[in-house]
């Protein structure tokens, strides 16, 4: 027995095969004990309510819901929806505020540079729910409907969300798809055929041919494009796509707050890059954006993506704190209103851990494809 025992890869295996059996039997006896404890209050388990009616309205949606007639299934997928857009969105543009704040923060400017640390610095140590607090009661304090804000007079802002043109697309699927896939093929082989340095006329051809496909994809599949604009019209407005203010508080706050972590990491990517890079193609007579676009940003690149994706992770999982101001992303609709009118917690909450696992590692996937995209090549 002493002779097994001094084997260490034998030691080490039956170390962690009691810790496993411990741990199994410590999560059986919390299963049977929750199960036990369910019985006795009268309250059944398992995910049969998913097909009751939901009941209960969602103010923010990408699809057509009714609480008439949406199921709590249903429900679940508009907060998926809710928090995947939600997460694109902000991903994106707390990027590029994180870019614009990044470049400022590096400028030889004293002003711009002072100013852009002093704006890191405060922003990125305010908690991320005091944020949207602060911009929730902004947009409570802009003006009524009838006194809203117009942009170019065909859209509008006011405490009731932002009111823009909305887009009616009737899809042929089949056709449609079939166009944008084309155009998306035909596009990788532009960006490969042209030369590196010809970037614009790269662009234009490709946007060109994407555009082209889509238009004729359109006309092929008979689907009719139009466009409706909002109106005034009583104490509200008709017609036209409209983002609550939950949404947009929701979209600003994280966005700001998230952009000023983006900005340290590529601020240090940034640093990292060897200055005689830099001094080289300034030798050269290259200007400084050119230096910064074509030299610097892309060897940063190897360097900002790692801790990129940690942010980006933050930013979707920061969809959460929406429910602190009426919000309604997967935590709001399954993990509050459906856990509220149903009472099958361990479900509900099941189910929301579950999105998010599934969101967060697809999301890391797909960084991670990027990152190996941007290493060095090595023969």
């Amino acid at each position: 027995m002493q002779k097994l025992w001094r084997n260490r890869q034998l030691r080490n295996l039956s170390l962690q095969a009691m810790a496993l059996a411990g741990l199994a039997a410590i999560l059986g006896f919390a299963g049977f004990n929750a199960v036990t404890n369910l019985q006795n209050s009268g309250v059944t388990s398992g995910f049969g309510f998913l097909s009751e009616r939901a009941g209960y309205d969602i103010n923010f949606s990408l699809v057509d819901y009714s609480s008439r007639t949406a199921t709590l299934t249903y429900a679940w997928l508009v907060g998926t929806l809710n928090t995947v857009f939600f997460a694109a969105v902000t991903i994106v543009t707390a990027t590029l505020c994180g870019l614009a704040l990044a470049m400022a923060r590096l400028s030889p400017n004293w002003l711009l540079s002072v100013t852009s640390r002093v704006a890191l610095e405060y922003l990125r140590n305010v908690p991320v729910l005091v944020h949207i607090f602060i911009w929730y009661g902004i947009f409570l304090a802009l003006p009524s409907v009838r006194q809203a804000i117009p942009v170019f007079d065909i859209a509008f802002l006011s405490n009731r969300g932002f009111v823009m043109p909305a887009v009616h697309w009737q899809y042929g699927p089949l056709a449609t798809l079939i166009f944008v896939a084309l155009a998306l093929g035909l596009l990788a082989a532009i960006r490969r055929r042209l030369h590196r340095r010809a970037r614009s006329l790269r662009l234009l051809a490709g946007i060109s041919a994407l555009a082209a496909l889509i238009f004729a994809a359109t006309l092929v599949s008979g689907a009719p494009v139009s466009f409706t604009y909002p109106e005034l019209e009583g104490f509200g407005f008709t017609g036209g796509m409209v983002l609550p203010p939950e949404f947009l508080v929701m979209w600003v706050a994280v966005t700001v707050y998230f952009s000023t972590h983006c900005a340290e990491v590529i601020r240090g990517a940034v640093m990292a890059v060897p200055k005689g890079q830099a001094e080289a193609a300034q030798a050269l007579g290259a200007r400084r954006r050119i230096v910064m676009l074509e030299v610097v940003i892309p060897q940063a690149l190897r360097a900002i993506v790692p801790p990129m994706t940690s942010n980006y992770i933050n930013i979707l999982k920061a969809a959460a704190l929406g429910t602190a101001i009426g919000f309604l992303d997967v935590m709001g609709t399954t993990g509050g209103s459906t856990l509220n009118i149903t009472g099958q917690a361990i479900e509900c909450i099941a189910i929301v851990m579950t999105t998010y696992m599934v969101l967060n590692l697809a999301l890391s996937a797909v960084m991670g494809k990027v990152n190996k995209a941007v290493q060095i090549k090595e023969r």
